[in-house]
């Protein structure tokens, strides 16, 4: 199933979220749900976690809350390029983490088949620290396709 990159506005000069969803126009009426104001979609593109965590760090000096984004004419400048019919990511190198959920298909899935609870991936993933643990069970996940030194430098050497 593919995954939109959405850009959700509070009316037609209110807070941005930058969001990812499988259906972008579903998420906005849950969103809407909890909202006293008016929500609008300014569009969604097909994109992967990794852009949406992008676009989260290129423009954290206007985030609100959350996923919340000031409006500025550099944000909506960046949407109307995103939004564009030539308009291609550029390429994102995952980490052995996001890989590691790529070969499982899933968070989930990944921590079915390594025993660790999907919650601790999830702060792993955010956080971007990977305890000894969790780098020993991907490593093994993987039959040393992604190895525990990618995650944990400090405790096995490359080989």
């Amino acid at each position: 199933m593919t995954s939109f990159v959405y850009f959700i506005q509070v009316g037609v000069d209110g807070p941005i979220k930058i969001g990812i969803s499988d259906d972008p126009t579903e998420r906005m009426g849950s969103l809407q749900c909890g909202c006293p104001w008016r929500l609008r979609i300014i569009g969604a593109a097909p994109g992967a976690f990794e852009n949406e965590e992008d676009l989260h760090k290129r423009f954290a000096d206007i985030r609100m809350e959350g996923e919340w984004f000031h409006p500025s004419k550099a944000l909506l400048a960046e949407i109307a390029h995103i939004l564009a019919p030539e308009f291609a990511w550029p390429s994102v190198e995952r980490n052995a983490l996001d890989r590691a959920i790529l070969l499982a298909g899933s968070q989930c899935d990944l921590s079915n088949a390594i025993g660790i609870s999907q919650p601790a991936i999830s702060v792993a993933r955010r956080t971007g620290k990977v305890g000894p643990r969790l780098a020993a069970a991907i490593h093994r996940f993987s039959n040393g396709q992604i190895h525990a030194s990618e995650m944990r430098p400090d405790l096995w050497a490359r080989q």
